[in-house]
């Protein structure tokens, strides 16, 4: 047989490769720290201020506890009126230059009483049926003894005593208005008012002057009625609230 030729074998073209795309991953997503919690060891985190909002004082931005509610009064203005008279009283036996300065200051404190308590309460809770012309009487009946009994003792010649003698008298004239005025407190005035008699009369036969039975013992019932009253209204409750604390 007849050799056939050889063909050369051809080269085949080589075919490209497949591109490969490499695989993306996805980020991974860290969650936001949290928030530290407050130890011991790490102080407690503060919010930052609003710039918008002012910087208040700790006294200011402390919460205050509410006070209690004042009952309104009966005849707000009869303590005050009260404590002015025995404080004028009181002041009368003084000095003439201390005793005007005390005056003033008394009176003037009286009357800025009065005018809150009138503010505040007005005219107070109305009396009960037939308690006008109750107190009407007893207090007819109070300055009708200390007029007498005024001039009883200045004829036994115990004058210096004429002072206690009034302060006893108010003293029982109150005691017989608390269920009148439904004021249980004026029992305590009333009281302090008794002792403050006693003491003058004692220190009347011990001393000359009026200086211990009508000046101090005056000046102090006056204060005791003007106290009384602010503590009665809550104006002492509410000067203490108001001053700053540590």
């Amino acid at each position: 047989m007849r050799d056939q030729p050889t063909v050369p074998n051809r080269a085949r073209p080589r075919q490209p490769e497949p591109r490969t795309v490499p695989h993306r991953v996805p980020p991974r997503v860290v969650p936001p720290p949290r928030a530290a919690r407050p130890t011991l060891k790490a102080p407690v985190p503060v919010p930052p201020e609003r710039p918008d909002r002012p910087a208040q004082p700790a006294a200011l931005a402390r919460e205050r506890r509410p006070l209690p509610p004042v009952r309104p009064m009966t005849l707000p203005l009869l303590l005050p009126i009260l404590g002015g008279v025995w404080w004028t009283i009181g002041t009368a036996a003084l000095e003439p230059g201390m005793g005007t300065l005390l005056l003033a200051a008394g009176l003037s404190g009286a009357v800025a009483l009065g005018i809150t308590l009138r503010r505040r309460m007005g005219e107070g809770v109305p009396l009960p049926r037939g308690g006008r012309v109750a107190l009407v009487r007893i207090a007819a009946g109070s300055i009708v003894t200390i007029l007498l009994g005024g001039v009883g003792l200045s004829w036994l010649g115990l004058g210096e005593i004429k002072v206690p003698f009034a302060f006893a008298v108010v003293a029982i004239a109150l005691f017989r208005s608390v269920r009148i005025l439904r004021e249980r407190g004026l029992q305590v005035v009333a009281g302090a008012l008794l002792v403050l008699a006693v003491a003058g009369g004692s220190l009347a036969f011990g001393t000359q002057g009026d200086l211990y039975t009508q000046g101090l013992v005056g000046m102090g019932a006056g204060a005791l009625c003007c106290g009384f009253a602010a503590v009665r209204a809550g104006l002492l409750a509410e000067a203490l609230a108001a001053l700053p604390r540590r």
